[in-house]
């Protein structure tokens, strides 16, 4: 893929939507093209997530205690909260045919934002309104409760 390709994919990662194109395909440089054949496990439950997956093509398959829970496809992530966070992964993945993916790692990702604070600028603002989007229904839940 080009860099203009891995752009354009990278700006549907919600993680990624706010920072301007010219940022974004410098974050576009440090996806690396990745791809599992069938059957093949791209991580397991309990690993260290350090890297975000953004499938560009194919299905992944996603179990949680040896239990399917979710298929994602092109346009998915995996991960987008490793590039911020040091938790373990959360489930397993498996490719369910050939999957193509664009890999970004945790720690040159972190030494390009700390040249580009815009990136982060606009990562924050992302998150702030992926929160905003999560609380808005405890609130009107909470607002019902108090009425009562």
């Amino acid at each position: 893929m080009t860099i203009l390709e891995k752009t354009l994919a990278l700006y549907q990662v919600e993680l990624f939507n706010q920072i301007p194109t010219e940022a974004l395909s410098v974050i576009a440089t440090l996806a690396e093209e990745e791809a599992f054949d069938s059957g093949e496990t791209l991580f397991n439950e309990n690993d260290q997530a350090d890297s975000l997956f953004l499938i560009v093509s194919g299905a992944v398959k996603l179990d949680r205690g040896g239990e399917s829970i979710s298929t994602l496809g092109p346009g998915d992530v995996m991960g987008a909260w490793s590039l911020l966070d040091v938790e373990a992964r959360l489930v397993t993945a498996t490719a369910v045919d050939t999957v193509q993916t664009l890999v970004i790692e945790r720690d040159p990702f972190f030494e390009l934002i700390a040249d580009y604070p815009l990136i982060i600028q606009s990562i924050m603002r992302s998150l702030a309104q992926r929160l905003r989007r999560l609380i808005r229904p405890l609130e009107r839940e909470l607002g019902q409760h108090v009425g009562k």
